[in-house]
């Protein structure tokens, strides 16, 4: 398994592991699939925050993701990044 930075490309693959969360767990609060510009919108929050986003990848094929974004809980505490963890569901 190899661990990279994301690459546009990878926006695809980011939103059909995402989907099956969605459509099969309770792990998220969307309601809806979102699409790549959802991701981008994530890509861009977590890079402005010097923050990371990781995919996993096997031979090639993008196999899970991870992000760190900026998450305030309260506004007298400093921000603080959290993270989001998915990988492919394999049946």
């Amino acid at each position: 398994m190899k661990i990279r930075g994301v690459k546009f490309s990878d926006f695809d693959d980011l939103v059909k592991i995402y989907d099956w969360y969605v459509r099969n767990t309770t792990s998220t609060l969307d309601l809806k699939i979102p699409n790549r510009n959802t991701f981008l919108e994530l890509y861009r929050k977590s890079i402005h925050n010097n923050l990371p986003f990781l995919v996993a990848e096997v031979e090639g094929k993008v196999i899970g993701y991870a992000y760190a974004y900026p998450f305030v809980a309260r506004c007298f505490t400093n921000p603080i990044p959290k993270i989001a963890a998915f990988v492919f569901y394999i049946s």
